[in-house]
């Protein structure tokens, strides 16, 4: 099974994201809190496997909105 697209709206750091996944290896490359790991994490939670930590954690820092958006589309 292969991870085309991942969207994630409020998600720890992450206001609005869309990540596409091409073919082969990817990366994620960025400058330190720019969000790298909380991708990782995104795609951990929508395999089924649960949070990395809190629950309480995954709302957006310092948002007012409380609802956490992560979708993906997989095939494969």
């Amino acid at each position: 099974m292969r991870c085309g697209a991942l969207r994630l709206r409020n998600f720890k750091n992450i206001t609005t994201e869309t990540i596409l996944w091409g073919e082969g290896l990817n990366l994620l490359v960025g400058k330190n809190g720019a969000g790298k790991t909380n991708c990782l994490e995104a795609l951990h939670l929508l395999l089924g496997w649960g949070p990395l930590g809190d629950r309480k954690d995954i709302a957006s820092w310092g948002s007012a909105e409380k609802k956490t958006y992560v979708t993906g589309d997989f095939f494969g």
